[in-house]
Order: C-alpha cells, then sequence, then structure tokens
C-alpha cells in the first residue's frame, strides 16, 4: 500500500495550488502559519464562476501508466483519484464522500474482479488525501489539525522555505508543508507514513514546474498555473517522475463513484478500521467494542466534526469513558472553561481510554459549528438535530450550563457537574476525571 500512498501523494497540489501570484513572503518577519496558508490560499485563488471541477491527468505513473483525480467545489469533502496501466487489469480507487473514505486495489475485470485490498483511510492518510485531491479543504485544515505552527525557516528543494508542521487529528505523525520565504509559493511537503518501525515510508514530493497543459481556460486565471512536473521521493529515493498532460475543467462531477466492493462493505458494516487509530483497552478498562449501547442508541447513527462531516456513532463502542459536554457559545462560563477541556483533550486522546461528546445548546447549527472552530473542538458532536430528540439533556443534563458528566461504558454517571441539585462545575468533573486516568 505504501507505494500507492506515496505516489498518490503527487496530486497534493495538483489540485491545491490555483494559480499562484509572484507577490513575495516576507523573509524579514517569521509569518504565522496560519498567515502563510492564508496567503497561499490568497494567491492561488480560483476565479472562475463557471467551472467548478477540475480533472487532472498525470502520466509517468509505473513509467507507462495514468493516475486521473477529480475534485469539486461543491463538494469541498469529496474527492476520487483512480490509477490504470497499459495492459493491466490492476487498478486502485483512492476516494471520499465526507461520509465513506476508501483504499480499493482490485484485479481483473467484469465479473472476474479480484479485491486485493479495501480498507478506509487512517487519520493521517485521510488528511493527506483531502489535500493531494481537494483544493477548498485545505482552507479548513486548521479545523482537522489538533495543531499548526511555523516551524521555522529550512532548506528543502534548494530553497530556503517556511517549514510548517500540522498534526491531524487523530494522528500521531505531523506533516510539513513547505512555502518559499521569498514567493510564497507552496514547494511541497515531507511526512512519515505511520505503521511499524520496519515498514514505516517517508514521502517527499518536490514541485518542480507550473504551468497550463495547454488549457485556455485555466491560461487565463491568474499566477503561474499548475504544477506539472512533480518528483515524488520514497525514502529518499526517486519513486515516480510524474508530469501533467491535460488539466479538464468541468461545471460539475454530478457524482463520484463509489467501487461496489466499497459499497458492499459499506452496507454491511463491515469496513475495516484504521489500523493506525487502533482500539486502546488499558488493563482493567473493561473496553470490549460493547460499549454505550444506551448512549449510541440515544444519539442515534451519527457524530459529527466542526468541519460537518460525519462518524458513526458505533465507534463509542470502544471506548470505556465517555464525557458528555453541554455548552453553548452564548454562555459566558462556558466559553471560560472550553479551552480547558480542548487542552485537556488534545493532551490525553491519544493515550487515555475515552473520548468528549459536545452537546450543544446554540440557537442554530450555525452557531454551534462555529463555535467548535472558534475553540478548535477537536472532538465530536452530537449532530444539532438530534440534541432535543435524543433525550441526552433530560437524561444527563442539569439545569444550566457549562455541564460535564463523565459516563462509564454502561453508560452510567460516574461525576456530574451537578450533585444532589447542586452545582459544582465542570473543573470539579474534570479534575476527578484526571485522576482516574493517572491512577491507572
Amino acid at each position: 500500500m505504501s507505494r500507492f500512498l506515496a505516489a498518490a501523494l503527487v496530486l497534493l497540489v495538483s489540485s491545491a495550488v490555483m494559480g499562484q501570484a509572484t507577490s513575495k513572503a516576507s523573509s524579514q518577519k517569521k509569518p504565522t502559519a496560519d498567515e502563510l496558508i492564508g496567503q497561499w490560499m490568497e494567491m492561488s485563488g480560483w476565479t472562475s464562476d463557471k467551472h467548478e471541477a477540475v480533472m487532472t491527468k498525470w502520466t509517468g505513473w509505473e513509467t507507462d501508466g495514468v493516475i486521473v483525480s477529480a475534485f469539486d467545489r461543491a463538494q469541498p469533502n469529496s474527492f476520487l483519484a483512480e490509477t490504470s496501466i497499459p495492459g493491466d487489469t490492476q487498478k486502485t480507487s483512492i476516494g471520499s464522500t465526507g461520509k465513506l473514505n476508501w483504499f480499493y486495489t482490485s484485479k481483473g475485470e467484469g465479473d472476474d474482479v479480484k479485491v486485493l485490498e479495501l480498507e478506509t483511510l487512517t487519520p493521517q492518510r485521510l488528511f493527506l488525501f483531502e489535500l493531494i485531491f481537494n483544493p477548498m479543504w485545505l482552507g479548513s485544515i486548521e479545523s482537522h489539525s489538533r495543531k499548526i505552527i511555523n516551524a521555522g525557516k529550512v532548506d528543502f528543494s534548494g530553497d530556503s522555505c517556511w517549514r510548517v508542521l500540522c498534526l491531524p487529528n487523530g494522528a500521531r505523525k505531523a506533516v510539513e508543508l513547505y512555502f518559499s520565504t521569498e514567493t510564497g509559493y507552496w514547494r511541497g511537503l515531507k511526512t512519515r507514513l505511520e505503521g511499524s518501525k520496519a515498514n514505516a515510508v517517508d514521502v517527499r514530493v518536490h514541485i518542480d514546474e507550473f504551468g497550463f497543459a495547454g488549457n485556455s481556460t485555466l491560461a487565463k486565471m491568474p499566477g503561474p498555473g499548475l504544477p506539472v512536473h512533480l518528483r515524488i521521493y520514497n525514502n529518499d529515493d526517486l519513486f515516480q517522475d510524474l508530469q501533467v498532460e491535460q488539466f479538464k475543467l468541468q461545471d460539475a462531477i454530478s457524482e463520484f463513484a463509489i467501487p461496489a466492493a466499497v459499497r458492499n462493505m459499506a452496507n454491511k458494516n463491515k469496513v475495516q478500521r484504521s489500523k493506525s487509530s487502533p482500539t486502546r483497552n488499558p488493563e482493567g478498562s473493561g473496553a470490549s467494542g460493547t460499549n454505550h449501547a444506551k448512549l449510541i442508541s440515544m444519539i442515534g447513527p451519527e457524530l459529527m466534526t466542526a468541519s460537518g462531516q460525519s462518524v458513526p456513532t458505533s465507534d463509542l463502542a470502544d471506548k470505556s469513558n465517555v464525557l458528555l459536554y453541554f455548552s453553548a457559545k452564548w454562555c459566558p462560563p462556558c466559553r471560560k472553561f472550553t479551552p480547558s477541556l480542548v487542552k485537556f483533550f488534545d493532551d490525553h486522546s491519544e493515550d487515555g481510554d475515552f473520548t468528549v461528546i459536545f452537546v450543544s445548546s446554540d440557537k442554530s447549527i450555525d452557531q454551534m459549528t462555529q463555535y467548535m472552530k472558534d475553540y478548535k473542538m477537536n472532538f465530536y458532536a452530537v449532530p444539532f438535530s438530534r440534541v432535543g430528540p435524543s433525550g441526552l439533556k433530560s437524561t444527563y443534563g442539569g439545569r444550566g450550563i457549562p455541564n460535564l458528566v463523565w459516563i462509564d461504558s454502561n453508560d452510567n454517571a460516574i461525576a456530574k457537574s451537578y450533585v444532589d441539585g447542586t452545582y459544582v462545575g465542570p473543573t470539579t468533573v474534570l479534575q476527578k476525571f484526571n485522576e482516574s486516568m493517572s491512577a491507572r
């Protein structure tokens, strides 16, 4: 899978770098990571009102093969990429619909198709592929990252660059983005794909040339165009040397093709869980994959992220502890406590057998999602339309907010912000839960 993952990174900027301009990034003052990404997004502004979708055809895959990718601005959480080699029936499909993502390799045609590999993407790989195939997603990268920082100047591909470290939600390894200190151009990226030490793969992508590949419409847009020549290094060895044959602009992509095997597994709820996001079952935790049956039933089939992506509520079955956070942005005490909870989650969620679920008391879904984005809530939330019908407030809530409730695997409340009608506050609950984690 490492070969396909490394090669697929070639499209990192094919869908993300839209007509970069020639304005210079200041080399005198160290910009923040947000400023670098924001400047790059401004330079790469898409100006067409007619063309929402882009298809890119790269040649050089396995020497004489091709990679075709597609994204649609109207479907910001979706992308699709497919590889093919003349005379060979083996193909790879990588994609996401926002709710479902996959990495699928098959061989054969018609009724003789054999599945060679099929799995969902780990948080790190999904982060990478979103960057690769979906330019609009870069604008929301902050809500998908636990941390984004400018780590200073380094040499990358012979250029002085700012190194921006992005730590994806749920991932242990950072993705490094490189921006020229002189032009602000995105020069490439580097990351170590998650896996065992023996199987870890260091991937480096260099952008050597920009252009339009003969597309007259694209040539009318500002900037030097899209990357048309990329070098991909795999553990410091040149792995692929790819060039664009064609950019094709479309009004829209009506529907992204999901392979039949992916649909079948999704319908049966048997799509594999990511290997680099394993269930953590500390000794004595009792986590068995059947936890929180009551909570799952109350919430319904889906939770959501700050970016609007859906995740299956069944993921809670592998967690022993859940912290329900009843809160709202309009509430001053909530805004005071929320940063503490966010920091606690970011610091401990990788190693602790727990998660946090936000239960909103905001006035609208827009206010709810903006609250999550503003405070960088990397945990999940009950969908706004399910807050009332779920009955969570009547079952676990109190008279006011902020209200934090710690529940165990059987959905019994272990600690609450209201004790016998007296408000003790969410800080007390968080302290008790932290003490329990330290004692394990």
